[in-house]
């Protein structure tokens, strides 16, 4: 029976998985001094001195990336990382010596070496990675979108564009806008999102998608290209359930499963009401797993008796929301 553990990590990912046998952990959350130590707190506990077998990197943005030199000065063990770093990107393009100095990247990096920690790439058109059973199948990123993120030195000065909290439409009017065909899909144009590793994750009768902050063109075109059936117990959503990476095809394209947003409604409105109402309109007894607990969050579904749709909302208690899959 695999234990999915979505750690409360603020406005970051941080995910566990537990098939009792083997551990994953997906990405640390940020290093923000109060959200670092909730999550290593949180992770002990749940480890109980065990050893993590593989821990996932699925991009550099701090808030997937920053926690992880603490996790480990921490004490807790780490057998291996997957983690498609500027030092992997380097070795794999032999014809591009330098590197964008991400420091988070390139410190990370030097401090699982320098830990004698096992660290591997791992992309799109890899063989799966197989450990006690439990299938890793990388969905993205492809070697295109990892070169042109080595290649681009002024990505880390491309202005950020700003966000007004207080401006987004409430999940009855994102509804609304959709049901009338209105429903205007602004993608995702982040570098680093798209170098995200997102990936299927199998074991027995267990299928979990993990989208890391892919792109939503991305991952459907690699489900079309590799004709890869729904049918998966849970979905974690891409970019904290932005609407920018969460579009209606590709919620058609996944089929009918759970759902899990890893935010906090601290920033950038994520999860956003939009793609909750993206699914909505396909899926009206949709199953939603927060990773956190708190007033804004809860709020999303104030109007769901208006609305008509019978949700199911579970919430992370005492910093981990911990959801339990069958697996036959």
């Amino acid at each position: 029976m695999p234990i999915i553990n979505v750690l409360d990590a603020g406005h970051g990912d941080c995910i566990l998985l537990d098939f009792i046998h083997t551990l994953i952990l997906i990405d640390s959350g940020p290093k923000t001094f109060l959200i670092r130590r909730n999550v290593i707190e949180k992770l002990k506990y749940l480890l109980n001195d065990r050893t993590i077998d593989i821990a996932i990197v699925t991009h550099n943005d701090d808030d997937h990336i920053g926690g992880y030199e603490y996790v480990i000065s921490s004490g807790i063990k780490i057998e291996k990382f997957i983690f498609n770093s500027l030092s992997i990107c380097g070795e794999i393009f032999t014809d591009h010596e330098q590197q964008i100095s991400y420091n988070q990247d390139v410190n990370l990096d030097t401090f699982i070496k320098d830990k004698g920690i096992s660290l591997e790439a791992l992309v799109f058109g890899n063989e799966p990675i197989i450990i006690n059973d439990i299938k890793l199948i990388p969905l993205t990123p492809t070697i295109g979108s990892l070169q042109y993120m080595h290649d681009d030195y002024l990505i880390k000065n491309q202005p950020q564009i700003s966000s007004d909290e207080n401006l987004e439409p409430t999940l009855a009017e994102c509804i609304e806008e959709i049901t009338n065909g209105n429903d205007k899909f602004i993608p995702d144009r982040s570098i680093t999102n798209r170098t995200s590793l997102s990936l299927i994750i199998e074991y027995n009768s267990f299928r979990g998608l993990f989208l890391g902050d892919a792109w939503a063109s991305d991952i459907i075109e690699c489900f079309r290209l590799n004709q890869i059936e729904p049918g998966f117990c849970v979905t974690k959503l891409s970019h904290h359930g932005s609407e920018k990476n969460t579009n209606s095809e590709l919620i058609n394209i996944i089929g009918k499963t759970e759902y899990i947003f890893c935010a906090d409604k601290s920033k950038h409105n994520h999860p956003n009401n939009k793609t909750i109402a993206r699914i909505l309109s396909q899926f009206q007894q949709a199953t939603f797993h927060f990773s956190s607990d708190n007033d804004k969050v809860r709020s999303i579904f104030s109007e769901n008796n208006v609305l008509g749709c019978q949700v199911l909302c579970t919430y992370s208690s005492n910093g981990v929301n911990v959801r339990y899959y069958e697996c036959s």
